[in-house]
């Protein structure tokens, strides 16, 4: 038996198949136990840190770890241990060189005891264009915020994001809106199908990406408004942008055929 094979034996008795799947993974999966030894590693770990898998069963995390991020290793294995944790850091190749990683790690019951494995994700190239990313992020704001027309971003179904204009228009405060599913802010005989388009456009489905609307406000007031949705990837999340304009020839329209174009394309 090689020296490989005994490396992988001591964590995973479950046979060839388990080893395969976790070969297949495309992040970095360590083994380790309560001391802090690593114990076992897929394929992912040998091609990104440079070691034969032999070799890094012989390492301890520490000597993974950056010089000036080893001070918190023992209190992340802890609260690894209690509760899982999801942190940033960075690791050391064979090479010496640095990289930051993202860690989940978890304590997992083996028949030989307790070990926390850990999923590790190489981050280098998100982390390479945060600050391109941020500088994106600010010149946004500064052009929402410096606009009369509502904008709002929501992902999931909660908004996460609002414009001064938003609260003008709603009457709703900052907080408020940030606290609503963004349905909410509209009609209530509206509200399923602004659900069902944008939890559609979230997919990634074909929705009429402009429609007249009512603005439901805090005081009560219907208001009409045009709307404009558009599906954008942020920061690697999938969400939609929306703004709602409001104009003196909307409430007109509406005060002339009393109804709202649901359907307008």
């Amino acid at each position: 038996m090689t020296e490989q094979s005994d490396c992988y034996s001591v964590a995973f008795a479950d046979g060839a198949f388990y080893r395969k799947v976790i070969d297949q993974a495309r992040d970095i999966i360590l083994v380790i136990n309560l001391r802090g030894d690593i114990i076992d590693v897929n394929q992912a770990a040998v091609d990104a840190y440079g070691y034969s898998a032999a070799e890094l069963c012989k390492l301890q995390i520490y000597d993974l770890r950056a010089p000036e991020t080893r001070e918190f290793v023992e209190t992340q294995m802890n609260n690894a241990r209690q509760a899982g944790l999801l942190f940033r850091t960075m690791h050391l190749r064979q090479s010496g060189e640095s990289f930051p990683v993202e860690v989940s790690s978890r304590r997992v019951c083996f028949s030989d005891g307790e070990s926390l494995v850990s999923v590790i994700r190489d981050i280098t190239a998100a982390v390479a264009v945060e600050p391109a990313l941020q500088e994106s992020e600010e010149k946004f704001r500064v052009l929402v915020e410096n606009i009369h027309t509502g904008v709002f971003i929501f992902d999931k179904r909660r908004i996460n994001y609002v414009n001064r204009a938003t609260q003008i228009i709603t009457g709703y405060s900052e907080a408020e809106l940030l606290a609503m599913d963004f349905w909410d802010i509209f009609q209530s005989d509206e509200r399923d199908l602004v659900r069902e388009r944008g939890l559609n456009r979230l997919k990634g489905v074909d929705e009429p990406s402009n429609y007249l609307m009512h603005i439901c406000r805090k005081d009560g007031v219907n208001r009409w408004c045009e709307v404009t949705a558009m599906r954008q990837i942020w920061a690697g999340k999938v969400m939609v942008i929306a703004k709602c304009a409001i104009g003196c020839w909307l409430r007109t329209w509406g005060t002339l055929s009393g109804r709202s174009i649901l359907n307008a394309n």
